[in-house]
C-alpha cells in the first residue's frame, strides 16, 4: 500500500513537475517574445524621436532672422562658432553642423564642437546630393529628416532652409541656405543609447544576415539596408535559470515559485515600462511627446474600428522666439518648462496636453463637446500662458495663439488633424495673436 502512495504520489508529482516545467518554458518563450517587441518598439522610438527632435531644433535655428543675417546674407564665422561650437553640442548632442548656399556649396562646417574646412559632399557622398534632390518634391521651406550615411556611419540629417521670422523683406525667397544638423550613429553615441533605453550592446550591424534582437533601417532611398542590433534581455531564460533547479521538490516550494515568478515578471515589466516613458516623453517639461500622441491615437481608435470624438487644440506661443534671442536659450528652456506646467494645470481632468516640439504644444480634449466649451478651455489656457514668468532678475511674458481642430469632422488620422489645427492657427495669427480660431467650415456646423 505505502508503495502505492508512494508511487502515486511520485507519479504526481512527476507529471506535476512535467507540467509546471512544461508550462514555465512556453511562458519563459512568451515572456522574451514580449519582451522583444518593447524592445523593438523602443529602438524604433530611438530613431523617430531623434528624428522629430534634430529637425525641431534645426527648424527653430534656421527659422530665426539673426541666423539668416549671420549665415545667409552675410556670413558671420565668429557669430557661427558662436552659436554652433562646442555649446550645441553639449546642449543638444549635435555632432555636425553644415551651411549650404543655393548652389550646393558647403560655407560653414562644423564638427564635434569645432570649426572644419570640409564640405558636407566628403562626408555624406553621394547620400547628401541625392537627398537635396529628392528636396525637390516638397513643399518650399519645408523642412525635413532622413537616415543617410557620414563618414562611414548611418546618421540621423536633419535639414532646414534658413528663412526670416519677423523681417517681412525676404531677399532669399527661391534661392535658400541650407541649415543642416547631422547626428552619427556611431559606437559611442549607441553606447549612450544602450543606457539610456536599457538596450545593452546596441551596436549597428550592415549584413544580410539579421539577428532576433534587431530591426531594419534604410536610408532616405531605401538602397541601404541597415540593421540595429542588441543583446536581448530574454526575461524568460533567466527565469528558467533560477526555476528549473527547483522542480523536483515542486510541491515543498511551489508557492515559493509562484511568487518568484511574479517578482521576475513584475521587475521586468516596471523596467520595461520606465524604459518606454523616456521614449514616450519630452525630456524638457517632462509632457508626453509628439510620438506618444501619434501611439495613443492609434491605441484608442484602432481595436474599435473608428475614430472617436474629440478635439485638438494647437497650442503655440507667442513672443517665445524673442525671449531666446534676447536671454538666450537657458532661459528659454525655463519658460518653457513653466508654460507646459501652467497648460497641464488649466485644462480638465479628462485632456491630455502633449509637446510637439520647440513652442507648440497640442491638447486633446475628448468627446462631443461644443465650440463654446472648446473655446472657454482654449481661453483658459491662453490666460494661464499669459502670466509673466519671472527667472532671476529676468522677467519674460510669452502669449499664445490656439487653432482648433475636431475629429472625425476635420480628420480621420492625427496627421490630418494638426495640419487643419496648424491651418487654423496660422489664420488666427494672421488676424491678431492671443486668440483660439477654428476651422471656419466646423464653427458653424458646431454652432448648428
Amino acid at each position: 500500500m505505502q508503495k502505492r502512495i508512494a508511487a502515486s504520489v511520485a507519479t504526481i508529482v512527476l507529471l506535476l513537475t512535467i507540467f509546471v516545467g512544461g508550462l514555465t518554458i512556453v511562458l519563459a518563450e512568451r515572456q522574451n517574445a514580449d519582451a522583444l517587441v518593447r524592445e523593438q518598439d523602443l529602438a524604433r522610438g530611438i530613431i523617430d524621436v531623434r528624428r522629430s527632435t534634430l529637425l525641431q531644433t534645426a527648424d527653430d535655428y534656421a527659422h530665426w532672422d539673426e541666423a539668416l543675417n549671420n549665415l545667409a546674407l552675410h556670413l558671420d564665422p565668429g557669430w557661427a562658432d558662436r552659436n554652433f561650437g562646442s555649446g550645441i553640442v553639449e546642449r543638444y548632442g549635435i555632432d555636425m553642423v553644415f551651411v549650404i548656399d543655393p548652389d550646393s556649396q558647403t560655407t560653414y562646417a562644423m564638427i564635434d564642437g569645432e570649426k572644419r574646412a570640409v564640405s558636407i559632399d566628403d562626408i555624406t557622398a553621394p547620400g547628401f546630393a541625392k537627398l537635396l534632390r529628392s528636396k525637390q518634391t516638397l513643399e518650399p521651406d519645408t523642412p525635413f529628416s532622413a537616415v543617410i550615411i557620414a563618414n562611414g556611419h548611418p546618421a540621423v540629417a536633419a535639414i532646414a532652409p534658413l528663412r526670416p521670422f519677423d523681417n517681412p523683406e525676404d531677399s532669399t525667397a527661391g534661392r535658400r541656405h541650407l541649415l543642416v544638423f547631422l547626428d552619427t550613429l556611431d559606437q559611442t553615441r549607441l553606447k549612450r543609447l544602450a543606457q539610456i533605453y536599457q538596450l545593452p550592446n546596441l551596436r549597428i550591424t550592415a549584413t544580410d544576415l539579421q539577428e532576433d534582437a534587431s530591426i531594419t533601417l534604410r536610408t532616405f532611398d531605401g538602397r541601404v539596408p541597415i540593421w540595429l542590433a542588441w543583446d536581448t534581455a530574454k526575461p524568460g531564460a533567466a527565469m528558467l535559470r533560477e526555476l528549473l533547479p527547483f522542480l523536483i521538490l515542486l510541491l515543498l516550494v511551489f508557492a515559493s515559485v509562484t511568487v518568484l515568478l511574479l517578482r521576475y515578471a513584475m521587475k521586468t515589466a516596471r523596467s520595461l515600462e520606465q524604459s518606454e516613458r523616456r521614449a514616450a516623453h519630452d525630456s524638457l517639461t517632462g509632457l508626453l511627446n509628439r510620438a506618444a500622441l501619434f501611439w495613443h491615437f492609434d491605441d484608442v481608435n484602432r481595436p474599435r474600428g473608428h475614430i472617436s470624438s474629440f478635439a485638438l487644440l494647437y497650442c503655440d506661443l507667442d513672443g517665445f522666439k524673442a525671449i531666446n534671442d534676447s536671454h538666450g536659450h537657458d532661459i528659454g528652456d525655463e519658460v518653457l518648462k513653466d508654460v507646459a506646467h501652467r497648460i497641464e494645470a488649466a485644462i480638465p481632468s479628462t485632456a491630455t496636453v502633449y509637446r510637439l516640439g520647440g513652442d507648440e504644444f497640442a491638447i486633446i480634449v475628448p468627446g462631443e463637446a461644443r465650440t463654446a466649451e472648446i473655446r472657454r478651455i482654449a481661453m483658459t489656457v491662453i490666460e494661464a500662458v499669459n502670466d509673466p514668468v519671472r527667472r532671476g532678475d529676468v522677467l519674460a511674458q510669452v502669449g499664445a495663439t490656439i487653432g482648433v481642430a475636431l475629429a472625425p469632422l476635420d480628420g480621420t488620422s492625427i496627421a490630418e488633424l494638426l495640419k487643419v489645427a496648424d491651418q487654423a492657427l496660422y489664420a488666427g495669427k494672421k488676424a491678431g495673436r492671443g486668440e483660439v480660431n477654428f476651422k471656419v467650415s466646423e464653427i458653424s456646423q458646431a454652432s448648428a
